[in-house]
Order: structure tokens, then sequence, then C-alpha cells
């Protein structure tokens, strides 16, 4: 079986995910078990997702700030 780089990020991200979320080892093992079905890929993929909306939101709002602060600035 092939393995991409982005499977051995993602798998690597899940397990620190989980590890720093759940520091309960047993807990731990059965939240990867019952919602990650076994798999450290799937929860660094959620990981990475909910990084990257987080920096999308974080430049919208930025973004937002920058034109109404240009809109009611006057000017000379």
């Amino acid at each position: 079986m092939d393995f991409l780089l982005i499977d051995t990020i993602t798998n690597s991200a899940g397990k620190l995910y989980l590890f720093i979320r759940y520091r309960n080892p047993n807990k731990r093992r059965k939240i990867f078990l019952n919602e990650y079905e076994g798999s450290y890929t799937l929860a660094g993929k959620e990981a990475l997702l909910w990084v990257l909306a987080l920096i999308v939101l974080l430049i919208v709002v930025g973004l937002i700030v920058l034109t109404v602060s240009n809109t009611f600035i006057p000017r000379e």
C-alpha cells in the first residue's frame, strides 16, 4: 500500500491532537476507537480542518476590519 506525505502528516497530527486533548490513556483509547474508528488520520484531518477554518476566519475578519476602517477614515 502506498502512503502519501499528507497521510503521514495527518497521522502525526492526529496522534498529537489526541494526546494533547485527552491526557488519560484509557479515555484517549476509547475516543480513538469510537469517534475516529481507530484511525489517527481521521483525527488529524479533523484537527487540521479546524486550524484551516480558524485561519480563513481570521483572514475574513481582518479584511472586513481593513475595509471598514478605510471606509470611515476621512481623507484630506
